[in-house]
């Protein structure tokens, strides 16, 4: 809606639901920590899985594994004859 003074104003809803009681509320903050509780485990997992991807990579390194070029090789690595 425009006044005369050419100013617009806006009416915004809440995107989120007002809780109306306390039991309400409980439930929404037991739904909000629940979603949150989801994200951290699934962040947890992925962090997890990409440190033990690394320390694989490390390791393969370390101990003289390396990846082969040659894609008739069925292993898909070897192993240098020095080890």
């Amino acid at each position: 809606m425009q006044d005369e003074d050419g100013y617009i104003t806006l009416n915004i809803k809440p995107r989120k639901p007002v809780p109306t009681s306390a039991f309400t509320q409980q439930n929404y903050l037991r739904a909000e920590n629940e979603n949150l509780s989801g994200t951290l485990q699934q962040l947890a997992k992925n962090f997890c899985q990409d440190l033990i991807r690394q320390l694989e990579q490390k390791q393969r390194g370390s101990y003289g594994i390396h990846q082969s070029q040659d894609c008739f090789n069925s292993l898909g690595w070897i192993v240098p004859p020095e080890f």
